[in-house]
């Protein structure tokens, strides 16, 4: 098991049962004390758990943030799933916004066969894979650059939005509740995402559905606010009871 491998394995196993001995997690892992003493010396400087003598503690409070090199590789198939169906509602000649999401990223490969296309993002990962494609006008917002999710914030960022319209944005965001809407952990984030929405003719949320009754720390909008509602299908829960659930504020769902 290659060492980041190692630790992702750990912090799950900690997520699960809330709490961990250094020695439980070397028997469970057939890793040293001292290996897994690193691990979680790495895992608490990433801001993923909470360092204890002897062990570590699950982080669940509303503005615990998962780093986006974390975040890309959770739920990765649902993602994708979700990334090729939005990229699908794009139309040659759109102007778009992408959020700094690690599913709107996954967004950028099905949009190399588009035409004319442009592109707004403060995610600092979209610019560069953008740029990559070579075929589109692509803006960065500038503004605050946030190391653990590799976003753009602040007034700079918000200006920039709000001086250009766009036919669509996809976004995604830590929680979704029918009930308290779209939240998540950033106060920032969730500022600059409810001006993506004032400057778009369209909102597409994507959702993957381990997000689904959950909610973070900072309001975005409520369900209603949103037109489309990408997201895998829901483990429990039958598509025609969200899909009615969602008719009442206008949204349309769609599953992959």
């Amino acid at each position: 098991m290659l060492p980041e491998e190692r630790r992702q394995a750990l912090l799950e196993y900690i997520r699960t049962h809330r709490a961990a001995t250094v020695e439980a997690l070397a028997r469970r892992f057939f890793a040293s004390e001292a290996t897994v003493r690193r691990d979680l010396a790495d895992l608490a400087g990433r801001r993923l758990l909470r360092r204890t003598h002897g062990g570590a503690l699950a982080l669940e409070g509303l503005e615990s943030e998962i780093p986006m090199s974390v975040r890309e590789a959770e739920n990765r198939r649902a993602k994708e799933a979700i990334a090729a169906a939005a990229a699908a509602r794009v139309r040659d000649g759109d102007v778009l916004v992408l959020d700094s999401s690690s599913t709107a990223l996954r967004m950028v490969p099905h949009l190399a066969a588009r035409q004319d296309l442009t592109i707004l993002t403060n995610g600092a990962k979209a610019a560069l894979a953008l740029a990559e494609l070579r075929r589109f006008r692509v803006y960065g917002t500038g503004g605050i650059l946030r190391d653990n999710s590799l976003s753009f914030v602040g007034p700079r960022a918000l200006d920039f939005l709000r001086s250009f319209h766009a036919d669509r944005v996809f976004f995604s965001t830590r929680a979704f509740s029918l009930e308290k809407g779209v939240t998540d952990v950033s106060e920032e984030e969730a500022e600059l995402r409810r001006a993506m929405l004032d400057q778009a003719r369209e909102a597409v949320y994507l959702c993957d559905s381990s997000k689904l009754g959950t909610v973070s720390f900072s309001f975005v909008c409520p369900a209603s606010r949103l037109d489309v509602l990408v997201m895998d299908r829901p483990a429990g829960l039958p598509a025609d009871a969200l899909a009615e659930a969602l008719r009442a504020p206008g949204v349309r769902l769609e599953l992959v």
